[in-house]
């Protein structure tokens, strides 16, 4: 996934996808984005069912151009279980 250095309040829509790539059921759970380079940050669930969820950055933590952040997702359930997913990078382009 890409970000560009110079966007500020970028908003990242994403779905949360089980191993055989069908959406996971939101309802009820909390999605934080996890990096070892900023705090951890809450995301919206835009559509529980469908498993989507928004992420609005903010300049200070995509800022500098040609940056790589290593990113996984926390996904905490309804019902207490909690699982994260692999990891996927995040960079910033110029």
């Amino acid at each position: 996934m890409t970000i560009d250095a110079k966007d500020v309040g970028v908003v990242l829509d994403f779905t949360v996808q089980k191993p055989d790539a069908t959406a996971y059921d939101l309802t009820g759970a909390t999605v934080t984005l996890l990096s070892g380079t900023f705090a951890a940050k809450a995301c919206s669930i835009v559509n529980a069912a469908a498993g989507t969820c928004r992420l609005t950055t903010i300049a200070e933590e995509f800022g500098t151009a040609g940056a790589t952040y290593s990113s996984r997702l926390k996904v905490s359930a309804a019902g207490g279980a909690v699982f994260h997913s692999s990891s996927f990078s995040l960079v910033v382009v110029a």
